[in-house]
């Protein structure tokens, strides 16, 4: 296959997959993350939840910072992966809303968490364990 061909069907596969996003509204079912960076008064939070949308497994999220360590904290989101089972469905989080500090100590209550949609069917997932894990720790 040549250059051009396996160009087409790599943006294929892209444009194909689990793009479609959506937001809903944070509350009590989220659950709360947080994280402190070593040697600095900078920590974020990270409200997420896992949903249904259209019989796919969905993650939802939002996060907010505070310190001056923004592009770590970008750099950490992005480095996020989502897993089912200990098996990871979705990497990079930083599709997360990122919202303002103002709203850090309501813990998100009532903002817009951006969702992604997975490949992973429904069917089964209510037993399910989900988490989010950094593949890395330096940022």
């Amino acid at each position: 296959m040549n250059f051009f061909k396996s160009l087409a069907v790599a943006a294929a596969c892209v444009l194909a997959g689990p793009a479609r996003a959506q937001s809903i509204t944070i509350d009590q079912s989220f659950k709360l993350e947080s994280l402190d960076w070593r040697g600095s008064t900078g920590r974020f939070i990270i409200m997420w939840r896992p949903i249904a949308i259209d019989g796919k497994l969905a993650v939802c999220g939002a996060y907010s910072a505070r310190g001056s360590l923004d592009r770590a904290t970008d750099r950490a989101m992005e480095a996020m992966d989502f897993y089912q089972d200990n098996r990871r469905v979705m990497r990079d989080m930083g599709f997360f809303n990122n919202v303002s500090s103002r709203h850090f100590d309501d813990a998100l209550l009532g903002q817009q968490a951006s969702c992604r949609v997975t490949n992973v069917a429904v069917a089964g997932a209510g037993s399910s364990n989900f988490a989010l894990r950094l593949s890395k720790t330096r940022f």
